[in-house]
């Protein structure tokens, strides 16, 4: 009796697929991994912000704690943080609020100062915002 001798199953000419998948879908992955990158970065400069500005707050709700001295805070909070081009404001001046009253503290930056270089279309003209309020010691 004669073996039969088994022909190994033809394959299709998928030779380039793998490019062609890689061509297409790689451009996609970047986009989303730089997305994911530039939204982080958002994330953590907002609770940067937040920081500085509870620090500011907390600086000018002290007693005896001068308005400029609050404001020297946020700035070198930030610059530690390394953030430039940043705004801040105290509502009302430290100097002159009454104990028990409310002091609002706000930061904000805009989004292309904080970025890294990679600037989404939909996020360029965005302003991170952090607001504190304590009442005056």
């Amino acid at each position: 009796m004669r073996a039969i001798r088994r022909m190994p199953p033809r394959r299709k000419a998928t030779r380039g697929a793998a490019i062609l998948e890689l061509a297409i879908l790689l451009p996609l992955l970047m986009m989303l991994v730089l997305g994911i990158l530039e939204f982080g970065r958002a994330l953590v400069v907002q609770e940067i912000l937040t920081n500085a500005a509870r620090e500011g707050a907390r600086r000018a709700a002290i007693s005896g704690t001068s308005h400029d001295a609050a404001l020297t805070t946020i700035d070198n909070y930030l610059a530690n943080e390394g953030i430039t081009g940043h705004t801040r404001s105290i509502v009302p001046n430290a100097n002159t609020v009454a104990e028990g009253d409310p002091i609002t503290v706000t930061v904000s930056v805009a989004y292309t100062e904080i970025d890294f270089g990679i600037v989404l279309t939909w996020l360029e003209d965005n302003t991170l915002n952090a607001t504190v309020v304590m009442r005056k010691e």
